[in-house]
């Protein structure tokens, strides 16, 4: 089983896959929406939108995808750090 679990991991890395589960960084506005939850979190996403000035559906898409990572997670009162 082991040689298995190996070989699949070769042809990962083979592959460039590897590269894939490495975080890419954060941009500017994923930065400010990070430091914005860390000081007002739990903050809805229209509340995130208006301080940053972006949109809900780049922030549903684009950003909070990027910060998950970061420990950043959604509940009915908004988006807060775990």
């Amino acid at each position: 089983m082991r040689a298995a679990q190996s070989h699949v991991t070769a042809i990962d890395h083979a592959l460039g896959w590897s590269d894939v589960q490495k975080e890419k960084p954060l941009t500017e506005t994923q930065k400010q929406v990070l430091e914005l939850i860390r000081e007002a979190g739990p903050i809805m996403g229209k509340q995130i939108c208006q301080r940053i000035g972006g949109n809900g559906s780049s922030l549903r898409t684009h950003i909070i995808p990027a910060l998950k990572p970061h420990g950043v997670r959604s509940s009915g009162t908004g988006y807060y750090i775990e």
